[in-house]
């Protein structure tokens, strides 16, 4: 079984939420920044050109499309796992029952997946025994 994504955004709800607040977060401290410099320039006054100011566009530009991809990709860490334990439950329910989750290395949840699964492998035991008292 190849263990491998092929999207970034897995969940369409949470994953661009997130991204949206860190992309607001990142253009606000660096306009704070500016402006900070503008109205306490210390030794040297700052005067914008067209030229500077156009440039310091394309880096915030930049900076967006940087933050935005970073953090759907930092999301998908947390996505993936939801989504795929999810998954994995609805096979439990459906009569897979050998039916594991299985994570990705440096996926969340890694913990709580153990935990599940270990939950998982009990309750099969129990309906074996069940299903092997009621066949007797």
């Amino acid at each position: 079984m190849q263990n491998r994504r092929k999207t970034v955004v897995i969940n369409k709800k949470f994953q661009p939420h997130y991204a949206l607040m860190f992309v607001a977060a990142t253009v606000v401290l660096t306009n704070l920044l500016i402006i900070v410099r503008v109205l306490f320039p210390g030794a040297e006054p700052v005067n914008f050109t067209l030229g500077m100011s156009l440039t310091i566009g394309a880096i915030e530009l930049l900076l967006i499309g940087s933050v935005w991809y970073g953090s759907l990709r930092m999301t998908h860490h947390i996505a993936g796992p939801v989504f795929v334990i999810n998954r994995q439950i609805k096979n439990f329910a459906d009569g897979d029952y050998s039916s594991r989750i299985r994570l990705r290395q440096g996926d969340a949840f890694q913990e709580e997946v153990a935990e599940i699964n270990a939950s998982l492998e009990k309750l099969e035991r129990a309906l074996e025994e069940l299903q092997k008292g009621s066949a007797a």
